[in-house]
């Protein structure tokens, strides 16, 4: 799959933490659906932020 292409500008990168249980369950998840675990990230974030915007 790879990065997706980008639009203009640039994509800034975040780092975050994860319990060892947590990254256990969303390499699991993302390896069931073929994705990266960056993609499964970037559409959790997105719903998550679609549905708790003001």
């Amino acid at each position: 799959m790879g990065r997706p292409t980008r639009p203009r500008g640039s994509s800034p990168l975040r780092a975050v933490r994860l319990p060892r249980a947590l990254d256990d369950q969303l390499t699991s998840y993302a390896n069931r659906r073929g994705e990266s675990t960056s993609a499964v990230v970037r559409a959790a974030i997105s719903e998550y932020l679609d549905r708790h915007s003001a």
